[in-house]
């Protein structure tokens, strides 16, 4: 036995896993880092030298441990605001906290990678498996929700999708993914309006998927935060790396509910215990018993969106029918070997060597590797680890010991909690929590409501009394905030965030707010001018009736679930069109509610509110404000300005008149005023008449809208239009016939005076010409000219002198494109070949970087030929045969190839050499010629000396004189 595994006697939090058959061989963990040590190669001698480097140094590889998520961040789309949840609460959980059961219906896509690798026939059932164990995960009881997650589609792609780009490019993966997602069309039989009725798109992907190519790649999943609902946002994408892949679903559905990392913005930790936390933000390696829970964080961000309307989808379901997950535990259906093969492929299956420790973690063995891999994480539950016994929670147990589904029950409500204020509306609580049994074994969560509110102390506090906010931010007076300590913090209010605790320092220079809590004491208003309030860091509605969520409203009076018909509207205009300085426009008096001051239409003069002792609270001392809230003896004016267009509004009721003032800065186009004042009952029993008159109808003339100006400048003048009878009542107006204003003046026909402004003189430019080249610099032209406009609307042209501004150019340079400068080339070089096909070469530059056209580029190379590579090879001369008269000699000729110099048989034989000639050394003496009988050489080679003309010579033909005797007698 060469195998061993234990712990750091130095680190309580360690784990060694150590071979020693041929040199030391595993893993060392100490805390979130891992060390690999394995022998180098074998040196002379006995001993080895070895190499250790830590698991973050190693390249990426499709066998690395995944580490990472990526949440991917929409910079377009804000989180939820609590204007959305004050509407969602007013109108569901009132005053009370609930939990409902949440069903999460799901579209689950499988790409073509994955069914390659795992095979036509088994992968659904993989898939199915695997969707169980996301489920299992959301019924957790650690999430505090009640979850019920449901796949209503699955879709294998058994081919590549045009639409759908699957890299590793993590992002454009996720995006591709969304898009194409949102495009699918229905299936045949399917109801077009529920196709895509699901909530939330999963990919799931054999391919190694990474966040940023600039790192090292350990991703292993990415999501949209608060992608849910949204139709092009709610998807994410895993990668596939065995059965763990759920707890990568999981986690990136997280995202998609607003569930953030921990520890990121929050102050939760990656474990409880020795359990990690799903939405750890890096898969760490100390998850033994084969689970992980949701951290508080998790629990309150989940239950913040699902009050949210970002959650709106998941209030309602799709008629489309369910998929069966499969009801078997994991490691059932995928023993260990199989849950090897899934992580490394199908060479890999379980090490033996580590069977002892089995249920806590998994090791695999690769064939053709010394050592066996694991990613220190347990295999699935119902993995088998020995006869009749089954992993269950890092522990080896009897497979009759079934986990057993116990649902959850509430404990019996607490008693009301304190008050949070003696004051000004406190908030009181009861509750009880879902741990009477506690859900196990994915057991329901508790159904029903959680958490009970209720006001308190809803007596005004003590004249004098500071505001609450104020008194919160006094708190942290005086305290070091980022290293500087500042004497006096006062409250800021933010529409996006009103429970949370904003506060600026007072009397610097530093114009910054900064949150220095997460939520205000339960009970603070949500803002100046409202009953709402902020409870556990949420805006709750407050009825007129002091009870929240009653839905109680006052009235146009100020009346309390009133009519209003206790009080009448006053409505004026002001419609001065020029003036100096302020001007006022109209008088508001003590006691006045409902409070609208808007201009007609946008202009560039300026409201201001004042009060009668020439205090300006708005737009004062010829200094325009910020848009905002702003506290006049106590009425709160909300200052509205969009463009130049503004509004003031007020509740009421006023404590004080107030003087409505016009900041003349060119022209006023008109302003509109209501307010309502209440019926003096006292009056009305003693002069009902006159009450009647004041709540009935009034009829009185209005001009019938004025005629066009005149002059379109230099002034004009506006008459009005014939006179129309209209009815006053309640706020209302009406055109009624002329007969009801029999008794009302008739007011004279009116003039004012319209477009005072001087006739305009000014330069008057066309559009630029084109550029005057097609590339590099030129030069654009444009005509202008000097135009004058008359009082009738026409316009024509001026003397230039008439124009006083500058005169704008008509020239100006241009480039139209960069011109792409000429190629350089140099000579051909020789041809690179000994024989045959081969290359000649040159030099192809540009004179500037990037100033050339790549389609113009000339060839720098092209083919050329050295001649054949076949050749006939020729050897020596032999000697003569005679030693006198005619004789002959012979050569050996072969046909070779020049580089290899093998033979061949595919010469040109045209171009053969003669591998025989004639030869004489000396004359022989005379002698009587015998006669010719045969030929003495053989056929093939007697027709070579015909061949060759040699029968002349009278050697040749004495060897060959049958042959030659046709031809010739030799000399």
């Amino acid at each position: 036995m060469c195998f061993y595994s234990g712990k750091s006697k130095l680190h309580s939090d360690s784990s060694v896993a150590i071979g020693n058959c041929h040199g030391l061989l595993g893993v060392i963990r100490m805390g979130q880092e891992e060390y690999f040590i394995e022998p180098m190669e074998k040196k002379p001698g006995k001993q080895f030298a070895h190499v250790l480097y830590r698991r973050s140094d190693l390249p990426t590889t499709r066998s690395s441990t995944p580490q990472s998520c990526s949440a991917v961040k929409d910079p377009g789309r804000r989180r939820f605001n609590n204007t959305n949840i004050t509407d969602n609460l007013h109108h569901g959980s009132r005053n009370r906290r609930s939990v409902v059961e949440i069903t999460l219906q799901l579209l689950v896509v499988v790409d073509k990678d994955m069914i390659d690798f795992h095979g036509n026939d088994t992968i659904e059932e993989y898939v199915l498996t695997i969707m169980n164990m996301v489920s299992e995960i959301y019924r957790d009881p650690s999430i505090g929700v009640a979850i019920n997650l449901e796949v209503i589609r699955l879709i294998l792609l058994y081919n590549k999708q045009k639409q759908l780009s699957i890299t590793s490019d993590g992002h454009e993966t996720l995006q591709s993914f969304c898009e194409w997602q949102n495009s699918l069309r229905w299936r045949e039989g399917e109801d077009p309006q529920e196709h895509n009725h699901y909530d939330a798109a999963v990919l799931i992907t054999r391919q190694n998927i990474c966040a940023d190519k600039t790192e090292k790649c350990a991703t292993v999943g990415m999501g949209y935060l608060y992608g849910m609902c949204d139709l092009k946002r709610r998807c994410s994408v895993s990668e596939d790396n065995g059965l763990n892949v759920a707890f990568t679903i999981a986690h990136e559905l997280g995202h998609n509910l607003g569930i953030y990392h921990d520890g990121e913005g929050n102050s939760c930790s990656d474990f409880s215990g020795e359990i990690p936390h799903l939405m750890s933000a890096r898969w760490l390696l100390r998850n033994k018993h084969g689970g992980m829970k949701w951290s508080q964080c998790s629990k309150r961000s989940l239950k913040a969106f699902l009050k949210s309307e970002d959650s709106k989808c998941l209030r309602r379901h799709s008629k489309s029918k369910k998929i069966a997950l499969p009801p078997d535990l994991p490691g059932v259906r995928y023993s260990a070997d199989d849950q090897c093969r899934l992580q490394y492929g199908n060479r890999a299956r379980h090490c033996l060597k580590f069977k002892a420790k089995l249920c806590r973690e998994l090791w695999c063995e690769i064939e053709g590797e010394q050592s066996c891999r694991s990613k220190l994480n347990p295999p699935a539950k119902g993995t088998a680890c020995g006869r009749d016994k089954w992993c269950m929670f890092g522990s080896c147990v009897e497979n009759t010991i079934i986990p057993q589904r116990r649902d959850g029950d509430w404990t019996d409500w607490s008693g009301w909690s304190k008050c949070s204020r003696s004051c000004g509306s406190g908030v009181m609580a009861m509750q009880r929590k879902c741990n009477n049994p506690r859900p196990l074994n994915g057991g329901r969560y508790c159904i029903g409501e959680e958490k009970r509110y209720k006001l308190c102390n809803i007596q005004p506090c003590p004249k004098g009394s500071q505001d609450f906010r104020v008194v919160q931010c006094s708190s942290y007076n005086n305290t070091k905030y980022k290293g500087v300590v500042y004497e006096k913090w006062v409250p800021v209010i933010s529409d996006g965030q009103p429970c949370a605790l904003f506060c600026r320092p007072e009397g610097t220079n530093h114009r910054f707010s900064a949150k220095l809590a997460e939520n205000v004491v339960d009970g603070t208003t949500c803002r100046a001018d409202t009953r709402n309030v902020c409870i556990d860091g949420k805006c709750h509605s407050v009825g007129c009736d002091n009870k929240l969520g009653s839905g109680a409203k006052e009235d146009v009076c100020g009346v309390c679930k009133g009519n209003g018909t206790t009080c009448y509207t006053v409505e004026g205009r002001f419609n001065q069109l020029a003036g100096k300085g302020y001007v006022e426009a109209a008088l508001i008096p003590k006691g006045a509610r409902a409070i609208l001051v808007t201009e007609v239409k946008p202009c560039t003069s300026f409201l201001a509110l004042r009060s009668r002792i020439d205090k300006y609270y708005i737009n004062g001392n010829k200094k325009i404000e910020l848009p905002g809230d702003f506290d006049a003896e106590g009425t709160i004016f909300k200052y509205f300005r969009s463009g130049t267009w503004e509004r003031l509004i007020a509740k009421g009721p006023t404590t004080t008149p107030f003087h409505i003032m016009v900041l003349y800065n060119g022209f006023n186009l008109g302003i509109k005023y209501r307010y309502t004042l209440p019926i003096n009952t006292s009056k009305k029993a003693k002069d009902k008449k006159k009450l009647l008159h004041i709540t009935g109808p009034t009829y009185g003339w209005v001009h019938g809208g004025w005629s066009p100006c005149s002059a379109h400048c230099d002034g004009g003048i506006r008459k009005s239009l014939k006179m129309k009878c209209v009815g006053f009542y309640r706020g209302e107006i009406s055109f009624v016939e002329d007969f009801y204003c029999k008794d009302a003046t008739k007011p004279q026909t009116q003039e004012r005076v319209c477009n005072v402004h001087k006739c305009a003189i000014w330069w008057d430019v066309s559009p630029w010409q084109p550029c005057s080249t097609t590339c590099g610099g030129g030069v654009q032209k444009r005509l202008v000219t000097c135009k004058q406009e008359h009082r009738n609307g026409s316009r024509t042209l001026a003397p230039d002198h008439r124009c006083t501004d500058d005169k704008p150019s008509s020239l100006r340079n241009c480039i139209h494109k960069a011109c792409h400068l000429k190629w350089r080339v140099g000579r051909w070089s020789r041809c690179y070949a000994l024989c045959g096909v081969g290359v000649r070469r040159r030099s192809v530059t540009c004179p500037a970087k990037n100033m050339c056209s790549l389609s113009l580029k000339p060839t720098a190379s092209k083919p050329c030929y050295s001649g054949p590579c076949l050749e006939w090879v020729t050897g020596e001369w032999s000697k003569c045969s005679a030693r006198c008269g005619p004789g002959y000699q012979r050569r050996l000729v072969t046909c070779r190839h020049k580089l290899t110099g093998k033979k061949s048989n595919k010469c040109e034989k045209r171009k053969q050499p003669m591998d025989v000639k004639a030869c004489k050394i000396t004359e022989c003496t005379s002698v009587q010629e015998p006669p010719c009988l045969q030929d003495k050489y053989n056929k093939k080679q007697c027709h070579s000396v015909l061949k060759y003309k040699l029968c002349h010579d009278k050697a040749w033909y004495s060897l060959c004189c049958k042959t030659c005797e046709r031809i010739a007698r030799p000399r």
